[in-house]
């Protein structure tokens, strides 16, 4: 789901199936992303400077890379076509330090939180490896707090329309700050931007948005641990699959989703998944694995190659 931008944000429902956007999962969960991800650099990577790439990798490896590098490294690479995502939010582009403050509502079990925090770890090392495919690097800090009495999301297929005074609370009573202290502080540590995690041990949709208001905007990512699923008809509930996380993180950091939404058609969707079968964006659970190709990786700030190929992919809302 697009991440929704208005000064008093209500969170839109999270689609029931790919045909409406959603981030649904089989009720066996696919391998984890970051076991997943291909050995091979991306095929977008301009065929010149392969050799230039690997070198540069390699030495990154052996720490032999420069200051200079590792600085623009962490650097956004931005081209000259903007997708209606892109650089904006409190998280502006995948690189650099990123550090995603963690708020636990409601009570927890300990094995569980420990798995979601298996996922989160998966997922994230999945990023970051992906991102040394462009010569960029991204990591991330990691802050956590629970809130044991707050308990807002409900049970059901429909997503509560919670709004931007919602979150504001919920960071103000896990982290004592507001969107636009937080933002201050972060840039003053040196970090490239920040995310509000909200994890729910409950049913819901997954999904991120960014939200603003007078006290500054922020990137919201929530993850709930079971999702509805169905078949033929039949509703059931299932354990949220962990690749969730990548796919609803990588909105935060810019990317569309390639499957049928208000701004992407059934027909862009074909000719995305048409290029790229695995791409974590498509999201389609058919795939035994998932990777983050160039025109995914162009929105998250990874390179600046708009390739012409790509022009029918723009989504209806592009400026």
């Amino acid at each position: 789901m697009n991440k929704c931008k208005y000064s008093k944000v209500f969170l839109a429902a999270f689609a029931v199936t790919l045909a409406q956007g959603c981030c649904d999962d089989e009720p066996a969960a696919p391998t984890a992303p970051a076991e997943q991800a291909a050995n091979e650099p991306a095929k977008e990577a301009v065929a010149s400077k392969a050799n230039t790439d690997k070198d540069r990798r390699k030495n990154r490896s052996s720490g032999e890379e420069s200051q200079s590098n590792i600085s623009q490294s962490a650097q956004p690479s931005w081209g000259s076509v903007r997708l209606p995502m892109m650089n904006s939010g409190s998280a502006r582009a995948a690189v650099g330090t990123i550090h995603l403050y963690k708020v636990w509502l409601g009570r927890w079990d300990s094995q569980k939180q420990q798995r979601i925090e298996g996922y989160l770890e998966t997922d994230l090392a999945f990023i970051a490896k992906d991102a040394t495919f462009y010569d960029k690097s991204v990591s991330f800090e990691h802050h956590s707090a629970t809130l044991g009495g707050f308990r807002t999301l409900t049970d059901n297929d429909t997503q509560p329309a919670e709004d931007y005074d919602t979150w504001t609370n919920v960071l103000g009573q896990a982290y004592n700050t507001s969107p636009k202290a937080l933002t201050a502080d972060v840039s003053k540590r040196g970090g490239n931007g920040w995310v509000l995690l909200v994890f729910g041990d409950q049913v819901g949709r997954s999904f991120s948005s960014t939200a603003n208001g007078e006290s500054g905007n922020m990137e919201v990512l929530i993850f709930y641990t079971r999702s509805p699923h169905y078949t033929n008809g039949l509703r059931s509930i299932i354990d949220t699959s962990g690749h969730v996380i990548t796919h609803e993180l990588l909105h935060v950091f810019g990317a569309i989703d390639l499957y049928p939404t208000d701004t992407f058609t059934a027909s862009q969707a074909n000719l995305a998944k048409g290029m790229w079968p695995d791409e974590i964006m498509i999201d389609d659970k058919t795939q035994p694995s998932f990777r983050i190709h160039g025109y995914t990786a162009y929105q998250l700030g990874w390179h600046d190659r708009w390739d012409k190929a790509w022009n029918g992919l723009k989504p209806s809302d592009t400026k």
